[in-house]
Parts: structure tokens; C-alpha cells; sequence
């Protein structure tokens, strides 16, 4: 979506393969966001935390913590984050799993870089309209 501004948008890629980290770095870094990466689920929730992404994107198979279970975490403690999930096994059945979940899409390996940025984009431009929306609650509100 090029009317997406990127710029200062953090993207947190979490995935135990370093080969898919290093490539989400450099593909998401060209188009103007700041990167971040954790290697398994537990520094993925971590990093969640302190860094608050506006996008995370999240492989499903990983040791220790699946991607199923850190999804769990971080749309509990916050419901407007925008999670795209990864696999490198396209089964329908736990992709709809994900989006009932709150998963905001779901991609498999291999991607294209043109497919996972546009999907990044989409995530982000849904991240800015529930918190565009959410101010006007806000001000609504206000007495």
C-alpha cells in the first residue's frame, strides 16, 4: 500500500530461523521500518513488552513457546496489536485457527518480499485506523 508512511513504524519479527530473520531485516528495513527480531517465543514476549511493535510477525513453529501460544500472550495484553503469522506448512485449517485467535493475517514460506510488505502495510494501516478510532472514543468521552 504505498499511502502506508513506514517510517518509525516498529516491525518485530520473531522466528527461530536466523535465515528468515536476517531476510525480514533487510526487506522490511528498505522499506523504512525499524526492525527488531527475537530467535524464540519467550524474547518475542519480551521484546513485545518493553518495544511495543506496531506489527508483529510471527512464525508458528518454534521451540519451546510455539507461535500459537505467544499469539495467545500478546493479544491478551494488547488487543489492537497486529500479529501476521508464518509458516513454512500452509494448512487452512490452522490458519483460521490464528485469525479466530485475533491473528491479523496469515502467510507461508516462501513469501515474495512484495507479499510480505504489502501484508506488513495492511497490518500497519489496520494498527493506525483502531488507534485513530480509538481517539475519537477518547474524545468523545471527555466530558
Amino acid at each position: 500500500m504505498a499511502g502506508v508512511e513506514n517510517k518509525n513504524a516498529l516491525v518485530l519479527c520473531i522466528d527461530d530461523d536466523a535465515d528468515i530473520r536476517e531476510l525480514l531485516t533487510r526487506v522490511l528495513s528498505r522499506a523504512s521500518y525499524r526492525v527488531e527480531t527475537a530467535a524464540d517465543g519467550v524474547t518475542g514476549l519480551a521484546a513485545a513488552r518493553t518495544r511495543k511493535p506496531a506489527v508483529v510477525l510471527l512464525d508458528i513453529k518454534m521451540p519451546g513457546k510455539s507461535g500459537i501460544e505467544v499469539l495467545q500472550e500478546l493479544k491478551q495484553a494488547d488487543a489492537d496489536l497486529q500479529i501476521v503469522m508464518v509458516s513454512g506448512i500452509g494448512d487452512l485449517g490452522t490458519a483460521l485457527d490464528c485469525i479466530k485467535m485475533g491473528a491479523a493475517d496469515f502467510v507461508v514460506k516462501p513469501f515474495t518480499h512484495k507479499d510480505i510488505l504489502r501484508r506488513v502495510d495492511e497490518a500497519l494501516e489496520t494498527k493506525r485506523f483502531l488507534d485513530k478510532a480509538r481517539g475519537f472514543v477518547k474524545e468523545a468521552e471527555a466530558p
